[in-house]
């Protein structure tokens, strides 16, 4: 499943989280018929942190796809609503460059920040939908014009 434009180009190498399973959120895959979903498991704030893998010196868009069961269609439940977005270049200091709100429905999230030198990423779900926060994928971009992405 992959609804993100060229410019979510950086490859995920793995990802860690503070409660549910990781790699349901960064499989990358297109899923057919099976979407598979991070679900936290405990109370919020709950976190994800992805690792590239490797340094990037312009990592500036974050892109988040709400819960999605195919024979349902788009869920609410789990949409994160109030969040954080963090790097890091060794996954022990981290620098905040974007928080927000997003409406707890069903549509694609974009967070753009500047570009900035990073190995990893965090999205921490403050506040969510039912009180637990979902995420059928999570992408990071690279590039020095985010700003064409709303």
């Amino acid at each position: 499943m992959n609804h993100y434009p060229r410019h979510f180009a950086a490859v995920v190498a793995s990802a860690q989280v503070t409660s549910g399973t990781a790699t349901c959120a960064i499989d990358g895959l297109n899923d057919r018929h099976y979407y598979s979903v991070w679900q936290t498991t405990a109370p919020l704030p709950q976190s994800i942190t992805i690792d590239l893998g490797r340094e990037y010196g312009d990592v500036s868009i974050l892109g988040y796809v709400p819960k999605y069961q195919p024979y349902i269609n788009p869920l609410t439940e789990g949409s994160i609503k109030k969040y954080t977005v963090s790097i890091s270049t060794n996954n022990r200091n981290f620098t905040e460059v974007a928080s927000g709100e997003w409406n707890g429905d069903i549509t694609q999230k974009v967070v753009t920040f500047p570009p900035a030198k990073a190995r990893y990423i965090r999205l921490e779900a403050i506040t969510a939908v039912d009180d637990f926060a979902a995420a059928t994928e999570i992408a990071i971009g690279r590039g020095k014009n985010p700003s064409i992405i709303k």
